[in-house]
């Protein structure tokens, strides 16, 4: 590669603690290649308290960055969209955090230093966002099952740490008691389920490769619904099987549908809330979302049938 400048003016963010810190290994390696080219750029590190990103990546855009080049997962990504100024940034990501769901979700590699080089050659689309009350989010909305198996597996205290710790987790509550909530799509009526999972998406992916939403898109400007009826164990375990192959929809007791706006109700307020797999300061009921359409510019191969082709690292 013998560009030696992005095409913007380019800051990444940096969470160094992401992932347990794989966001501050991911930097070196993406530093090292930087220097190495002599490329230009400004770097903003974050802190690990809630709301250390967002004031980051605010703080970035006030400096004049136009790509904003966020280093960190789910979560991180999440902090720095709400930050960053919509009108004026774009939004790049390199993976750095545990399960990078949303990579996934546009197409943008694992692997640094080709998410590095597509920010040179990929081109600039528009992206829906969600909305839950007040907070942005990217990826997808999670309550009950995996909003309970987030908060435990990114627990400081949990024994076991990374992608391991969430298959653990997953193990430790598949016991998640059901609640009833309530829920209207639109101007639809107002319905109740029973439920041990309900998830609102934008994105297909979350947590690494579990295709939670098959049929979502980022720029179809609707959000999914899906909701699950209380499960057997075996059937859960087989569920999670199926996401991975993208192939659970056909099961009995999974609800999907599309909205431009929802609400989604609990009396049972020890219900568990994720947000891209964030459980702090979770969002309280009632819930309401709404979709963003094409709200957010970024950086990403997803309308382009072979992405990667041209990002050979041999080829240097």
């Amino acid at each position: 590669m013998k560009t030696k400048s992005f095409p913007y003016k380019t800051s990444f963010v940096v969470n160094p603690h992401a992932g347990g810190g794989r966001g501050g290994k991911t930097w070196n390696t993406v530093e090292s290649y930087l220097h190495e080219k002599g490329v230009k750029y400004e770097v903003y590190f974050s802190g690990d308290d809630e709301g250390d990103v967002t004031k980051t990546a605010a703080r970035a855009s006030r400096d004049g960055a136009e790509l904003v080049v966020v280093v960190g997962g789910d979560g991180t990504l999440k902090e720095a969209v709400n930050g960053i100024d919509l009108e004026k940034n774009i939004l790049g990501l390199i993976a750095g955090g545990t399960a990078n769901g949303f990579r996934r979700s546009v197409r943008v590699p694992h692997n640094a230093i080709l998410a590095l080089k597509g920010l040179f050659y990929w081109p600039v689309i528009e992206m829906d966002l969600g909305k839950v009350n007040d907070n942005i989010f990217l990826n997808a909305v999670g309550v009950g099952f995996d909003a309970q198996v987030s908060q435990t597996a990114t627990d400081d205290n949990y024994w076991l740490k990374g992608y391991p710790g969430y298959v653990s987790a997953c193990f430790q509550h598949i016991n998640f008691p059901s609640r009833v909530v309530s829920y209207r799509l639109d101007n639809r009526e107002v319905q109740t389920r029973e439920t041990f999972l309900t998830v609102v998406a934008n994105g297909r992916f979350y947590g690494g490769q579990l295709c939670i939403a098959p049929h979502a898109r980022i720029d179809d400007g609707l959000l999914d619904f899906e909701i699950v009826d209380p499960i057997s164990n075996p059937r859960k375990v087989v569920m999670g099987v199926l996401t991975f192959a993208r192939k659970f929809t056909w099961m009995n007791g999974i609800h999907l549908d599309k909205a431009k706006e929802l609400v989604i109700n609990c009396e049972d307020d020890t219900m568990p809330v994720q947000i891209d797999g964030e459980t702090k300061n979770m969002e309280k009921f009632p819930l309401k979302f709404q979709v963003m359409e094409k709200a957010l510019k970024i950086v990403s191969p997803y309308n382009i049938k072979f992405p990667y082709k041209y990002l050979d690292t041999s080829k240097e």
